[in-house]
């Protein structure tokens, strides 16, 4: 049994996966030992060591993080390339700053349209 759980182990970083779901979510470890009904430091040592968490508190954290026990596993696959939290944070920032432009580039199109609607407006008033 040891070893098919090493084997899962290395395949599958579940810590990774609870700590990725949480983070995604903004939920604190505080938070989420509320919801579960533990102490921080408890919730803290089942992030940092999974293979001491029952299925039925799986399925909890699950519960608390709205997401199903397949979701959780699949998180916790090793990514192709890691990306620091900093890399991450700034990669949302950009998203978040071109969706900004986006809305700021569509702004400009429909006051250079309205200016053009203006416009043909005074000139069908002038030419009655």
């Amino acid at each position: 049994m040891k070893v098919a759980f090493y084997r899962m182990k290395k395949e599958l970083n579940l810590s990774l996966a609870i700590r990725r779901i949480r983070n995604s979510l903004g939920f604190s470890q505080g938070y989420v030992a509320k919801k579960l009904k533990v102490s921080q430091q408890a919730y803290s040592q089942m992030e940092n060591a999974p293979e001491k968490v029952t299925i039925e508190r799986l399925k909890e954290i699950c519960e608390v993080f709205n997401v199903d026990l397949y979701t959780m596993l699949t998180e916790g696959k090793a990514p192709g390339k890691r990306v620091s939290a900093r890399t991450a944070q700034n990669n949302a920032r950009f998203k978040e700053i071109m969706s900004q432009a986006q809305i700021v580039a569509a702004i400009k199109e429909m006051n250079k349209k309205l200016d053009a609607m203006i416009e043909d407006n005074k000139n069908a008033q002038s030419e009655s």
